[in-house]
């Protein structure tokens, strides 16, 4: 029995992955950054790392993988985009954020604060600086550490 839910964990964990890194494949495409190698190498990896993955901590690397991108990603869009595509790309990385945020996952007191002050910054942005400021303030935002009752 836990070999039929280990392989629907297998499974289900591939197909998420897949996912993920397909939306964000053409999020990047949807900017025009699939011309650089940085991404397409991390494309590359990410969809190894998807197929081969069998064991918790590979599927950890991945998460470490997409964790690398937004930083890239982000620096890239920042300086090669017109002031309209900065602008919502800084909206859409803020409108995820917001969406855990009000889901009641538990952030730290201090990424609260962050998130309330990432909205005030971005609801008064015009700058490409006004934009990096909220990326900045939401590249802080830190969950509260599950613990495991005794």
């Amino acid at each position: 029995m836990f070999d039929h839910e280990l392989v629907a964990f297998h499974r289900e964990s591939r197909e998420f992955l897949d996912e993920l890194v397909g939306g964000l494949y053409l999020k990047v495409a949807q900017y025009q950054l699939l011309q650089f190698a940085d991404l397409v190498n991390f494309f590359s990896a990410a969809h190894l790392y998807v197929a081969i993955a069998s064991a918790p901590e590979e599927y950890m690397v991945i998460g470490q993988l997409i964790q690398q991108l937004e930083p890239v990603l982000s620096d890239k869009i920042m300086s090669l985009s017109d002031l309209p595509t900065v602008a919502a790309y800084v909206q859409d990385l803020y409108t995820n954020a917001a969406m855990v945020w009000q889901s009641n996952a538990t952030l730290t007191p201090e990424s609260d604060r962050l998130m309330a002050e990432s909205q005030a910054t971005l609801a008064q942005a015009a700058t490409r600086d006004d934009y990096r400021s909220v990326v900045a303030l939401l590249r802080q935002v830190r969950f509260e550490q599950p613990t495991l009752a005794n």
